[in-house]
Formats: C-alpha cells, sequence, structure tokens
C-alpha cells in the first residue's frame, strides 16, 4: 500500500509545474558590478621653445643659399675709342669727335650667387662656451665686351694712350681709309670667397634673449682678371698682329676678429644680429702678362714678343704688397623652427673691404713706345721713362646680398 501511495504523491506535487504555474524559488541575488575602469591619459605639455629643454642641442649644422651683388670692377682708363676719320687727331684722347666705347666706367656683374656651411659646438650642457666656423663662396663671374669692324675697317678704332711729354696719341686697330680691319674683346672676371673660425662666450641668458662675444680668425680671398685680346689686318702694308694683355690682381687677407651676437627667441620665431670687425693685413699680388704676335710680309720682325702696348717690360710681371685692412662685416637672420630640430633662416649680410687692388686700377695708359715692337713704332730698347709703370692703386671692395638657409640641431 504504502509502495503504490508513494508515487502518487510524487506526481501530485509535481503536476503544478507542469501546469505553468509559479514556484517559489529563492530570489535572485543582485550583483553590482563595479564600473568599467577607464585607463588614466597622460597630460602632454605644448613644447616652450623659449624654455630650453634638459637635452639642450650642443651641435649646428647650417647650409645657406646666397644672393648676394658686389661693387663694381673699375677700369678708370679708355681702352678702346673711335672718332671721325676725317680729322688727324679723330679717335685720341682730346678730340671733340673721341668717343670711347671700352673703359672710363665700372663694371657691374649684377648679382651673383654662391654658398654658405656653417658649424657650431657647445662645449658644455649650458651653453655657455663654444666654437663655430663657417665658409661661403660666390660664383665666379664674367663679362665679355667685344668691338669690331667689318671687312671694310669700319669703324675707326684706336687703342689711346698718351705719351711721356703728355701728347695724345693712339694705336690703330681698324680705319676704313686704308682699310684695316680688326676687333678687340675685353673680358673681366671676378670671385669671391672667405673662411673664419670663432670662440664663443655666452655674457648673458634669458628664456627670450641670449648676448654672445666672439674671438677668432678671419680669411678673405678677392680675385680679379681683365684681359684684352686684339686683332688687325692690314692689307695695305701687309702688317698684321695679334695680341693678349692680361691684368689679374689676388687679396688675401689674413687677421683676427672681435665680435658680438644678440639672440631674441619668442615661441618659433627667432632673430639674430651678428657684428664683426676684422683687422689684419691684406697681401696684394698684381700680375701683368702681355704677348704679340706680328705676321705679313712687311712685319719686322715677324714672330712672337713679350708685350704689346698696355703691357712692356717697364710693367711686366708679378708684384706682392702688404696692407693694413679694417674689415667690418654686419648680419641679421630671422629663424622659424619648424621642429626642435630643424630651423629654416633668412638674412641679410655686409661686408666693407679697404686697400684691395683690382686690375683695372692698373693700367697706365701713359706709354714710352720705345721698348715696345718696332711693327707699332718702337725701337725695342727702353729710352726715356719707364712708362707704362706698375700703379698698385688700390680702391675699395664691398659685398652685400640675401640669404636663404636650413640649421639641423642636435
Amino acid at each position: 500500500m504504502r509502495r503504490t501511495l508513494l508515487p502518487i504523491v510524487c506526481l501530485l506535487l509535481g503536476t503544478p509545474m507542469l501546469l505553468g504555474q509559479p514556484t517559489f524559488l529563492p530570489p535572485p541575488r543582485i550583483t553590482t558590478l563595479p564600473a568599467e575602469i577607464t585607463p588614466m591619459r597622460e597630460s602632454v605639455a605644448p613644447v616652450n621653445f623659449n624654455e630650453p629643454s634638459q637635452d639642450t642641442p650642443r651641435w649646428s649644422l647650417t647650409a645657406e643659399y646666397l644672393l648676394w651683388s658686389t661693387s663694381r670692377s673699375p677700369v678708370p682708363v679708355p681702352l678702346v675709342t673711335t672718332g671721325d676719320t676725317s680729322r688727324t687727331a679723330g679717335g685720341f684722347i682730346g678730340d671733340q669727335s673721341t668717343r670711347v666705347l671700352v673703359g672710363n666706367s665700372n663694371i657691374d656683374f649684377g648679382e651673383i650667387s654662391g654658398g654658405r656651411i656653417g658649424l657650431t659646438r657647445w662645449v658644455d650642457c649650458d651653453r655657455v662656451l663654444g666654437i663655430e666656423g663657417s665658409a661661403f663662396v660666390l660664383g665666379r663671374q664674367e663679362t665679355s665686351n667685344l668691338t669690331a669692324s667689318d671687312t671694310a675697317g669700319s669703324p675707326l678704332l684706336v687703342f689711346p694712350y698718351q705719351t711721356p711729354a703728355g701728347v695724345a696719341t693712339g694705336l690703330i686697330i681698324s680705319d676704313p681709309d686704308p682699310k684695316a680691319r680688326g676687333n678687340v674683346r675685353v673680358n673681366i672676371s671676378n670671385r669671391f670667397w672667405g673662411a673664419d673660425t670663432n670662440g664663443v662666450y655666452n655674457i648673458y641668458q634669458q628664456q627670450w634673449l641670449a648676448v654672445d662675444a666672439l674671438l677668432g680668425f678671419r680669411y678673405f680671398d678677392l680675385g680679379d682678371s681683365l684681359e684684352i685680346v686684339s686683332n688687325s689686318e692690314n692689307p695695305s702694308t701687309l702688317n698684321n698682329y695679334s695680341a693678349v694683355e692680361t691684368f689679374r690682381t689676388r687679396n688675401q687677407f689674413f687677421g683676427g676678429q672681435l665680435g658680438s651676437r644678440v639672440g631674441l627667441q619668442q615661441g618659433r620665431v627667432s632673430a639674430d644680429f651678428t657684428s664683426f670687425i676684422a683687422l689684419g693685413s691684406t697681401e696684394q699680388v698684381v700680375s701683368i702678362v702681355g704677348t704679340s704676335n706680328f705676321s705679313g710680309a712687311s712685319a719686322t720682325p715677324a714672330g712672337t714678343r713679350s708685350g704689346f702696348l698696355y703691357t712692356q717690360q717697364s710693367n711686366i710681371g708679378n708684384r706682392r704688397h702688404r696692407e693694413f685692412s679694417a674689415i667690418p662685416q654686419m648680419q641679421a637672420k630671422l629663424g622659424f623652427d619648424l621642429t626642435c630640430k630643424f630651423r629654416a633662416t633668412v638674412g641679410y649680410d655686409a661686408i666693407w673691404w679697404n686697400n684691395v687692388v683690382r686690375p683695372g686700377d692698373q693700367i697706365d695708359r701713359v706709354i714710352n713706345l720705345t721698348q715696345a715692337s718696332p711693327n707699332i713704332g718702337g725701337i725695342g730698347v727702353l729710352s726715356g721713362a719707364a712708362r707704362p709703370a706698375p700703379l698698385n692703386t688700390t680702391s675699395d671692395f664691398w659685398a652685400h646680398g640675401v640669404s636663404f638657409g636650413l640649421e639641423y640641431r642636435w
């Protein structure tokens, strides 16, 4: 009986669940989950370009493109003239018909491209002591002036000069009367470069201002050349000539320099103002060379000889002189920090150099023709004043212009 009732009781107890009736189960436990943990974002402060970082750059390398102008090359004497062939003194200095075709002017080379590099090394982390060096070069500039006659010898072309007695005369290059034809080319070239090295001492430093004193060595090199190339053919006399006369000068400055630099920095923008005064010696070298060749049945004698007209035995050769020079130099430069390591710059430079020799200043137009070739009226032996003479005339030289550069610091 008990075995029969037990399954019945179990069945009755389970019936409500099968019929979908609620059962009394314990209430669920509600657990509050912690909020999602958000990682803290590290705040990044903006870069302050006025404040030196703990890892202050101690090296800097600059490369710049230069666009400068230099002083004109002086040619104070008349080199080639023309005039009225109907006048006896046509083409000679002093005649009312004479016009100067080459000379009596200053040759302008215009704007010259160049480059400059610089390197700076700070000895200590506080940027108190440093050493710097730079070098620049301007491209070689050349200008040429060609004056030529036609086959009939027109126009009249003359090399004008003056005798030691003060008489104005000239050497004929072309003349339509005997139908002598000829041409003259005057070539002038110039090159300027320099370098320096300095010790740097910081005498004042703030976040936006720095003042440095500089002491070092300066070198400048200026080379010039003036070349006169002439040819003449005279069918009536059968006396022809060709000649090359060259005047070269070189100036080398060696000296110490003292300077100062003021640097300003505001954010990414910077400005530097640098001034120097260099004191030292300028070694001047003047080189004069002349060669002429005479040909034709009337040449007496034919062949090649040293000298021609403006170059004679009295002034041919190399001569050296030393002169004291004071060379002021200034530089202004604006910069913009592209990054913490790269800076773009634009600047302006000006240099003034006194006591330099230029080739056009070395031409002596007083000629004693006795030492010249018999083909142009000489006797080949000097008699009287030794003219043309070596002049060693000096003048001033300047250079100025803008620069565009990029600086790398590490």
